[in-house]
């Protein structure tokens, strides 16, 4: 056995598992998408990108978020939408996808998909919202699959 197709080999041991988790996450979601309620909910702030700057406060489920007049400070910003779920209880979500310029305003209404079962799991109706990461695992694990492949015709 060759360097190259142990190579190809590893390349493609890792496309497969990218795929695949890819695969198990959609298949999560769907099942949990299927009974969740439609929702709608506004947008009350725009959060920065990034762990250390968005934090939830326990003990009344507030988030920390930047206000409307900080919106061109050179970082992407992601929705902050507060929602009533479908047991009364007032919460807020920050969207997945942070963008810049961003996609939503202060004060718009967005539709969210919220599971009956587990509010805490809510998420806006948009296909990068609810899809991003699994497509890229689709994708980039199709991707490792075929280069691994390639490399092993070589």
């Amino acid at each position: 056995m060759t360097a190259l197709q142990i190579a190809s080999g590893i390349v493609q041991l890792v496309g497969a598992a990218l795929f695949l988790i890819g695969l198990f996450r959609y298949r999560k979601k769907s099942i949990l998408f299927a009974s969740a309620a439609a929702l709608q909910g506004k947008v009350v702030g725009l959060a920065e990108s990034g762990p250390s700057v968005f934090v939830s406060e326990a003990s009344e489920g507030r988030m920390a978020f930047r206000e409307e007049e900080n919106i061109h400070s050179g970082t992407s910003l992601a929705p902050v939408v507060e929602f009533t779920d479908p047991r009364g209880k007032v919460r807020r979500l920050r969207g997945n996808v942070a963008s810049k310029p961003p996609r939503y305003s202060k004060g718009e209404t967005v539709r969210l998909l919220c599971p009956a079962d587990s509010p805490e799991k809510a998420v806006i109706d948009r296909f990068a919202e609810k899809w991003l990461f699994e497509t890229f695992f689709f994708a980039f694990g199709l991707t490792l699959l075929a280069v691994g492949m390639v490399f092993l015709v070589l």
